[in-house]
């Protein structure tokens, strides 16, 4: 096979010229023959603003009957690859990403929890495989852990009951960590001081600072002042679409090098979608989640303890056979959002671990009791699997310690008996709501910007503002996939440790304090 048999072939099976609403065009050197898709009309973007990697996927391709198939099958996916590159030396094929597609904000039904999928699983695993050196799958019973072989913090985790989603949602999650770690568009440097007067900022104190007493030094930090250079990235109001700048640290957390970093910050109110409403939707319900669950524990609020709830009979019973409770709770908020909270707790001595704490939450309260279930028995999942002996060694570690020092120790802790009259006391005062009393919170529509501007509208009076931030990439654009990160101005920090609790002048600050920040999320 040579240069030549090849640009014939090409000639024969798709020559140069419009196809449909694309433009085919071929560069050509010695040794290979690179097909390029160009939308007719479409202005060319500038890709110099854009990080990220560019995926593709790669296959052997050594004569020409497979030159004729993968020119055949460029041909019937335009819509889902912009370049195919046929490198005749070394026999290899090569098709770039590109989703070019025309979406709407709309789910199958109203009851539906997400847009219908454009991107099949072959094609997320096949994108996502070569980036920084590829990524490791673990499979435990439906639960499924995905982490990148370079960078161990861009990692994902997904439960279902058909593996199939279940690693779908891993790798989802897994790339949705991989967009909080690149340079956004628009980003700009500067120091509080410097750039308060040309642009309109959120002063950092509104996400929260560490007094000044704790060992920075210890978690690699420096101590914020209003001189202190560092970046900022763009966000846009989803109240009245203002633009703003916030800090990157309180986006981009798992940025490396991060400039001048001041504040430790985590996945809270990251999300990944289909198109930018369902992200920005499920960006906020995570931030809501977090914020009103915090208030709830620290405040010893009450709950309403959710009682004949169907669906979930068989759950209930295989953890009662494992000498477990299993119960759901209604967290009361304002907006009157239906925020769960799923728990197990031991009422079997012998059992190796007492609690287990799952949160959900979603406009339909079918969804949010689904989503705090699955993270409650994901995390069973992960905790059962671990040899008896090490799952009794991390226990009992934390169990000695008088200050939680990693997000790891919060987990452990709540699985240790350590906090049965913790937990008591904080479901002490909660009370007994049927089901479908609770069904009035939900609310149903198939479209997706009513949705989320629905949450928005009921939550909106609890914050100063509340924020997106959308994390563009190149892998986002070649996949039709976003990104985005909501911050709630007011809210309360998501912290982890004893040491790491921020202060921003709310009345939890000091109840959290002097409960060593203590709780079960982690």
């Amino acid at each position: 096979m040579n240069i030549n048999e090849v640009k014939a072939t090409l000639n024969n099976h798709l020559p140069s010229g419009e196809y449909g609403p694309y433009y085919l065009s071929f560069v050509s050197d010695s040794e290979s023959i690179t097909i390029q898709r160009e939308k007719r009309g479409e202005e060319v973007p500038d890709k110099s603003i854009i990080s990220g990697e560019i995926p593709t996927s790669s296959y052997s391709c050594s004569d020409i009957d497979s030159v004729v198939k993968s020119i055949l099958f460029f041909k019937i996916n335009l819509h889902k690859y912009k370049e195919l590159k046929l490198d005749i030396a070394k026999h290899t094929v090569i098709f770039t990403y590109g989703y070019d597609l025309e979406k709407q904000p709309i789910k199958k039904t109203s009851s539906s929890k997400r847009m219908p999928t454009h991107l099949p699983l072959g094609d997320l695993k096949n994108a996502l495989f070569p980036i920084h050196g590829g990524y490791v799958i673990r499979d435990t019973d439906s639960s499924i852990a995905v982490a990148n072989r370079k960078y161990f913090t861009i990692q994902g985790f997904g439960f279902d009951y058909d593996p199939s989603i279940a690693t779908r949602k891993a790798l989802m999650e897994y790339t949705e960590r991989y967009c909080s770690m690149l340079d956004l568009p628009d980003t700009i440097t500067g120091s509080y001081n410097q750039i308060k007067n040309k642009v309109a900022v959120i002063h950092p104190e509104k996400f929260g600072l560490y007094p000044s007493d704790i060992p920075k030094e210890r978690y690699q930090l420096v101590t914020y002042h209003h001189d202190l250079e560092i970046d900022w990235v763009k966000a846009h109001s989803l109240v009245n679409e203002e633009v703003f700048y916030v800090p990157e640290q309180m986006v981009q957390y798992l940025k490396p090098a991060m400039k001048n970093k001041y504040t430790i910050e985590s996945s809270n109110g990251c999300a990944i979608g289909n198109g930018d409403e369902e992200a920005a939707l499920f960006s906020t319900l995570e931030a809501y989640e977090r914020d009103i669950f915090f208030k709830s524990w620290f405040r010893s609020a009450p709950l309403l303890n959710i009682t004949e709830l169907t669906g979930y009979e068989s759950q209930t019973l295989f953890f009662a056979t494992k000498g477990y409770k299993l119960e759901f709770f209604v967290l009361p908020n304002e907006a009157q959002i239906p925020v769960v909270w799923a728990l197990i707790r031991s009422n079997d001595a012998r059992n190796a671990i007492y609690s287990i704490t799952g949160l959900g939450c979603h406009p339909q309260l079918e969804h949010a009791i689904e989503s705090a279930f699955h993270e409650l028995y994901n995390a069973y999942l992960n905790l059962t699997g671990l040899k008896e002996e090490k799952l009794t060694n991390l226990i009992r570690e934390v169990e000695t310690k008088e200050r939680l020092d990693s997000i790891e120790d919060h987990f452990y802790l709540f699985a240790s008996y350590k906090v049965k009259d913790l937990l008591e006391k904080k479901l002490s005062n909660a009370r007994e709501e049927a089901y479908t009393n609770l069904l009035k919170w939900s609310f149903y529509t198939e479209n997706l910007q009513e949705e989320l501007s629905w949450v928005v509208k009921k939550i909106s009076t609890q914050y100063e503002n509340i924020l997106v931030i959308h994390q563009d990439n190149a892998l986002l654009s070649s996949l039709s996939l976003s990104c985005t990160k909501v911050l709630l101005v007011g809210a309360m920090p998501v912290d982890f440790t004893s040491d790491l609790v921020r202060i921003t002048g709310m009345q939890e600050d000091e109840i959290r304090w002097k409960e060593r920040n203590i709780h079960p999320l982690a």
